[in-house]
């Protein structure tokens, strides 16, 4: 047991208290982050825009399919969203998959999806007024 001791105390000669400090204010902020991030899940929508108009908001944490029209139908499961069919070209938007934070564009059909958190869109607010 000593010579563990011992060990752990040699490595930790090299280090200065600075170091240290470093760290922990690295490990602080990483958890601060995470756990930042598990609550805003509730707060986040996903805004359809399509033809340059608002066709809707849904909470991006219920699971649900969004038919547009015959042709479009965005899909939202496990926080994220997609593009699930498309009847475009090029199918850029299908191909892109799901997103969290990203928006997913169709030019062709004039599709805007975008993930907005409440909170943020409330400070933006503000700042305008």
């Amino acid at each position: 047991m000593m010579t563990l001791v011992n060990s752990v105390r040699k490595s930790f000669k090299y280090f200065r208290l600075s170091d240290v400090i470093l760290i922990i204010l690295i490990l602080s902020l990483a958890t601060y982050i995470f756990i930042s991030n598990l609550k805003n899940k509730s707060n986040q929508f996903v805004r359809i825009n399509y033809q340059n108009n608002l066709w809707g908001q849904y909470p991006l944490n219920q699971d649900k399919i969004i038919k547009i029209n015959d042709h479009i139908e965005v899909e939202i499961a496990n926080n994220q969203v997609r593009m699930l069919r498309n009847d475009c070209p090029n199918q850029l938007c299908v191909k892109q998959g799901w997103s969290k934070n990203y928006p997913i564009i169709c030019v062709p059909n004039q599709v805007e999806i975008i993930v907005i958190d409440q909170a943020e869109k409330n400070v933006i607010r503000k700042i305008i007024k």
